[in-house]
């Protein structure tokens, strides 16, 4: 089991976060905004180099002029993205569940930080009905990884226990796309539309990205199809960069469009 604590984010935390890491057997579990992930920033980095496992849940929310809570899970991710910190998206209540335990045993087996972004807004009003994984199956997951474990090792026992697959690249579309769309996984009225109307449109493709640190270039590669010419990334300039870097090296795609967002 791991250790869970509260924090109150300050340029303080984080040595306070170290002490209760250094306690503990297993990777703590913290739950933190991501308006204060750059708090965490120097922590992260610490944490890589010590080989510590912590998991960051980060309910993904911004707050508005109005002092409304608006979802954004980019908030703050160019702060973080180099930390050498696991980062993993989710964009359903279910995801939210799953991932959490692939992120904990991620990093009890890797000895790192993993950042867990989930759309804690949808998460809370959600009614939505939630496949738990019993306690003898939580045991038979966490007594099988060592210390040599990737993602893809135990994403694959994951989904032969639970027949629910989460790899680090998706994609929804027609085989012969000219038109891409990339984007984090992520909760948004507009990516679900996107899904809907793939199903009548074969000029367009969408690839969501759940895993987006380690950048795996080569996965992401694979899954365009050798027919798109074009590609739009949606409202992240970190996530921008990083295709624009792979693309550039492969030389695949004709054009890499504007980063879009509505």
């Amino acid at each position: 089991e791991s250790g869970a604590i509260s924090l109150v984010c300050s340029h303080s935390s984080g040595d306070s976060l170290l002490g209760s890491i250094s306690h503990s057997s297993t990777a703590v579990s913290v739950v933190i905004p991501s308006t204060s992930l750059p708090y965490m920033y120097t922590t992260m980095l610490r944490l890589v180099a010590e080989r510590k496992a912590c998991v960051f849940h980060s309910p993904a929310f911004d707050i508005s002029d109005s002092l409304q809570l608006k979802f954004n899970p980019v908030h703050n991710l160019p702060v973080i993205k180099d930390s050498g910190s696991t980062i993993l998206f989710s964009a359903t209540p279910q995801e939210a569940y799953d991932t959490t335990i692939l992120s904990h045993l991620l990093a009890n087996s890797m000895k790192l930080p993993v950042v867990h972004s989930y759309n804690g807004i949808q998460a809370r009003g959600a009614h939505t009905q939630v496949q738990k994984l019993s306690e003898k199956s939580m045991k038979l997951l966490t007594n099988q990884f060592d210390g040599t474990q990737s993602y893809s090792n135990i994403l694959s026992k994951f989904t032969l226990l639970t027949a629910r697959n989460y790899s680090p690249f998706e994609y929804h579309g027609s085989a012969t796309a000219s038109n891409l769309i990339i984007a984090l996984n992520t909760y948004s009225p507009l990516i679900q539309e996107i899904k809907q109307s793939l199903m009548y449109n074969s000029s367009f493709g969408l690839l969501v990205v759940r895993v987006y640190r380690p950048w795996n270039m080569l996965e992401f590669l694979k899954l365009i199809p050798p027919t798109v010419d074009e590609m739009f990334v949606y409202n992240s300039t970190s996530l921008f960069s990083d295709v624009a870097g792979s693309i550039y090296q492969s030389k695949r795609v004709k054009r890499i469009a504007k980063k879009f967002s509505i």
